[in-house]
Order: structure tokens, then C-alpha cells, then sequence
């Protein structure tokens, strides 16, 4: 896989996001970037291995954000992502974690502060490049 193919993958996943809040991923986005990933020691691996990390501000006003998390949540659960973690910190704000076990893309949709949107983090899991002259 390519960066830019693992980019496009973040990107459809803030976009099923944005589909249930109601917005534009396309016009939230904040960043969409590959990164080196580790090694066993906690160093940039030497191989040319790299993850996708995507952030998006997506605007909600604050009383949709429980009714918007829950949603979220149950949508899911009904696909069979693992839910890391569905919490409410106030009558308003809350944060849920989830993780689809067929690619290990990891979401996290959490309430910003103060609760004008919902900031959107996608993270996919470290890829190898695609070798010159191998499809991605």
C-alpha cells in the first residue's frame, strides 16, 4: 500500500464518521499524514513501514454529542468493532474508542473542549510499501 492509498483509507473512514454527524469530512479535516513506525526499541523503523494518522474537527453542538456517540457506538457494535473504550465525562462531552478487527483502523470520535465539535482521530495500522513494480 501506498501513503497516499493509506491516506484515502483514513479519509473513508472519517467520512462514514461525518455521515452519521450529519458534516463534510472533506471540510473538517485538519491533517492526514503518514509516520514512520517503530521498532521494538521505540525507534523509527529502518524498513520504510508506516501508519496513517488523520484528525478532522467536525462542528456539533454540544447537545448532539451524547445522542451522536451513542450512534456511533451502536453502529459499531452492529459491524463488530472491538469498542477500546465508550465514556461520558459530563452530560455533554464523551469519548469512544474503536478498533475494526479486519484492518486494525483505529477510531476515536471524542468531544472537544469547549464542546463545539467532535474531533475525529483515525489511525491505521503500520503498512509495508509497495515494492517498485508490485501492485500496493
Amino acid at each position: 500500500m501506498t501513503e497516499d492509498e493509506a491516506g484515502e483509507y483514513a479519509r473513508a473512514y472519517a467520512e462514514a464518521v461525518a455521515a452519521v454527524i450529519g458534516g463534510d469530512a472533506a471540510e473538517s479535516e485538519t491533517r492526514v499524514s503518514p509516520a514512520p513506525c517503530e521498532n521494538s526499541r521505540g525507534e523509527p523503523a529502518g524498513d520504510g513501514r508506516f501508519y496513517v494518522q488523520g484528525n478532522w474537527q467536525m462542528p456539533l453542538p454540544a447537545a448532539e454529542h451524547p445522542g451522536t456517540l451513542e450512534r456511533l457506538r451502536e453502529m459499531w457494535e452492529a459491524e463488530g468493532y472491538q469498542i477500546k473504550r465508550f465514556q461520558m465525562f459530563n452530560e455533554v462531552e464523551g469519548v469512544i474508542i474503536a478498533e475494526n478487527p479486519s484492518d486494525q483502523v483505529e477510531v476515536i470520535v471524542e468531544s472537544t473542549m469547549p464542546p463545539t465539535a467532535l474531533a475525529v482521530v483515525v489511525m491505521t495500522p503500520c503498512y509495508q510499501p509497495a515494492q517498485p513494480g508490485q501492485p500496493g
